[in-house]
């Protein structure tokens, strides 16, 4: 929502949620879960209209959402235009040097491109 508010563009961003049906590994997928900050709940057979012996032990992942990566491509462009940072497509990069302080220039193959880094 940020993004498509700063740019004026679209993302294709459309919260939907996720219902993992059985069968499953229930703690390795509430461990998951945890681990990534992903907000999860079971969800009751009798709320479903899907048939209950398939809904036992489902778990709902309500957060989780779609996106369309061309829309989402085109908003992220528009933000880092607007944000003045160069953007070279099919150019190949250099590997990152291991670096406490921040990127301030990337290296292409064969020549040098400074650019800001948001």
């Amino acid at each position: 929502q940020q993004l498509t508010e700063q740019t004026g563009e679209p993302t294709g961003f459309l919260p939907s949620g996720f219902l993992l049906l059985p069968p499953f590994n229930q703690a390795r997928a509430q461990a998951w879960c945890e681990q990534n900050q992903q907000p999860y709940q079971p969800v009751p057979s009798a709320q479903s209209l899907i048939s209950e012996d398939l809904m036992s032990g489902a778990m709902l992942l309500p957060k989780v959402a779609q996106v369309r990566p061309p829309y989402l491509m085109k908003a992220m462009r528009a933000y880092l235009q607007k944000h003045q940072v160069t953007m070279l497509e099919q150019t190949e990069l250099m590997p990152l040097q291991s670096n406490p302080t921040p990127c301030q220039s990337m290296w292409t193959v064969p020549t040098r491109l400074t650019h800001r880094v948001i």
